[in-house]
């Protein structure tokens, strides 16, 4: 009876998130068609390669994965965080893609950037790294360099899960990973020491998706965070209490530690920055979204409305 009532809830959860996408409220039709041609797809070749298109704008090849699905459903993984990456970044302006996957924000940040820009995307995951690199040459981004290091705040050589679900791969936490999943040795490197290293511009926006390892991240890039507004880079960053705690912290001191290094933070909501008063008030306890956090300095001129 147990059992039956799980899968009813499950069932729930998936027709409720269903209902609640925006590719679904606009064409039902079509969002069921492209779910049924994704399952379809996939059970004929389960390891090659699909060639889709990202953002309704670039070819784009991915593996079977979440962010896969949600590219080829709705155009991207993330649409306000896509939004507010083409709010941001401009022609000249330098990108850093902590965690880049198979390559959607790299991509996009390459074409937004132009010739005079540059997008530094950082992904130890071998497989992963090869398709991100396969992204880039197909979209001849020669403003691009790909990193093999995982960004950390040491230089060091750790352990690397590569989770079946290739997005949720990442540096080994202080607790176990799924019982069976395959570890590596990966060399890290931080933020600091790479910008100190190559003669690039400091980077305008740092986008970080480690699944709970984001305060590592921010940490090897102090030097970068206490420059002053118009010069300190701008950080997109997941925030989510469950991977965070497999780390040995809370997803709130990650935000505390922005803060204290005299970021304000925001989410994005329709095109605005929504300021996040005191910590981040989530839906439910372990749920995970997307945060900003700015010193303003690019953004003087965008909306901003306290979150009450």
């Amino acid at each position: 009876m147990r059992r039956g009532n799980i899968r009813k809830d499950n069932l729930r959860n998936k027709i409720t998130t269903l209902l609640q996408r925006e590719d679904f409220r606009q064409n039902p039709a079509r969002a069921v068609f492209r779910r049924v041609a994704w399952r379809a797809r996939w059970s004929l070749y389960p390891r090659r390669p699909w060639l889709i298109r990202a953002h309704d704008e670039f070819p784009f090849f991915t593996t079977r994965s979440g962010s896969g699905a949600l590219i080829y459903y709705q155009g991207s993984s993330e649409p306000e965080i896509a939004d507010f990456v083409r709010h941001v970044l401009k022609p000249g302006m330098v990108f850093v893609d902590v965690g880049a996957h198979q390559g959607e924000y790299t991509v996009l940040a390459s074409k937004l950037l132009g010739c005079s820009g540059s997008v530094h995307a950082f992904e130890p995951h071998p497989g992963i790294g090869e398709l991100l690199r396969r992204n880039v040459r197909l979209n001849e981004c020669s403003n691009v360099v790909v990193c093999s290091e995982a960004a950390w705040d040491v230089e060091a050589v750790l352990g690397f899960e590569l989770n079946p679900e290739s997005s949720l791969s990442a540096v080994q936490g202080e607790h176990q990973g799924i019982l069976g999943t395959k570890t590596i040795e990966v060399r890290t490197m931080t933020l600091d020491r790479y910008f100190a290293n190559h003669s690039v511009a400091k980077p305008n926006l740092i986008k970080v998706d480690v699944e709970g390892a984001e305060l590592h991240v921010l940490r090897g890039a102090t030097s970068l965070l206490v420059l002053p507004p118009g010069q300190a880079p701008a950080v997109v960053f997941e925030y989510g209490p469950s991977n965070a705690r497999r780390f040995g912290y809370a997803a709130d001191d990650t935000v505390g530690f922005l803060r204290k290094h005299g970021y304000a933070v925001y989410s994005w909501h329709r095109g605005e920055l929504v300021c996040m008063n005191g910590s981040p008030t989530l839906p439910r306890v372990d749920s995970t979204c997307n945060l900003i956090a700015t010193k303003l300095s690019l953004w003087t001129s965008s909306k901003l409305r306290d979150r009450q």
